[in-house]
């Protein structure tokens, strides 16, 4: 009778040991998953399908021809009905002018709200749905002038995750309307992370190389150039539109400047280090020229 126990005492604490081993290796798998935020679930695809084709019915419905060419209205709606889902990505909204806000508590993570789109390709456009009484609805859509030069946000979060070789915890794609900017930001255990996507040609012209398009960037490296870039301070509050870009002409000369000012300090140390040490040198001689006399 006692060996019987025995065996089943040692069975039970096998079965035990077991289901702990199984639990402590859930735990441990579950600490490298990483968190997508901005995922899109197949419910809101769902939904997003017949979004789109409730505006495309409508648009052709009302009258939206006044806001196309006549020779490009046939091709306008084509390219609302040929969207592609797969290349759908959900967005969120970057807080108001973000560099101040950044310079005070020094979190990337804190300026990503809570207010969100998703974004879907069209042939000739990109359709912008919004989550209305906890449905997606389409409430516009910005024209493709070249869709080779479209963006697939999906493919480039791929990039990123093999190009970071930390440990990611977050990824969330995110969006500023004041700087006509996308980003995916990446979050791991030690650092956050910034890849800034400028939608306009134009204003890529005038950043110049200060900020450089799919460039993997530290979020604090990324904040320095965005103040570098824009100039937050001639913004007028009572006018609506995107944030003002600094001439790269007077950065140079700030950084001129500033190069300047360092030079100069150098150079002054350096001729203070020399004085102090010639006097130094000098005293010393008189006092060995003071000693021998004596003797």
């Amino acid at each position: 009778m006692k060996k019987i126990n025995k065996i089943i005492s040692v069975l039970i604490s096998a079965v035990c040991f077991t289901c702990l081993n199984t639990t402590a290796f859930a735990d441990e798998s579950g600490t490298t998953e990483i968190t997508q935020t901005d995922s899109i679930s197949s419910d809101e695809l769902n939904q997003a399908e017949s979004a789109l084709d409730y505006y495309s019915d409508n648009l052709q419905d009302k009258d939206a021809v006044s806001y196309s060419i006549n020779s490009d209205i046939e091709g306008y709606f084509d390219g609302l009905e040929n969207y592609d889902l797969s290349k759908a990505y959900k967005s969120y909204c970057i807080e108001g002018y973000m560099i101040d806000t950044y310079k005070e508590n020094n979190n990337f993570a804190s300026l990503i709200t809570d207010d969100y789109r998703i974004f879907v390709p069209t042939q000739r456009q990109v359709v912008t749905l919004y989550p209305v009484d906890g449905k997606l609805k389409a409430i516009g859509s910005e024209s493709i002038d070249n869709p080779d030069e479209l963006i697939d946000f999906n493919a480039e979060t791929e990039r990123v995750k093999e190009q970071i070789n930390e440990e990611i915890i977050d990824i969330i794609h995110a969006n500023s309307f004041l700087y006509y900017l996308d980003i995916i930001y990446i979050k791991t255990v030690d650092n956050e992370y910034v890849v800034p996507y400028f939608s306009a040609p134009l204003m890529m012209e005038e950043i110049g190389n200060r900020i450089e398009n799919g460039k993997i960037y530290k979020a604090s490296d990324f904040m320095k150039a965005m103040d570098n870039t824009f100039d937050i301070e001639t913004i007028d509050p009572m006018t609506s539109g995107g944030v003002p870009i600094k001439p790269i002409e007077e950065v140079t000369a700030e950084n001129n400047n500033d190069n300047a000012i360092n030079n100069y300090l150098i150079i002054f140390s350096v001729a203070a280090g020399i004085i102090v040490i010639g006097t130094f040198c000098a005293v010393l001689i008189v006092r060995k020229r003071k000693n021998s006399s004596k003797l």
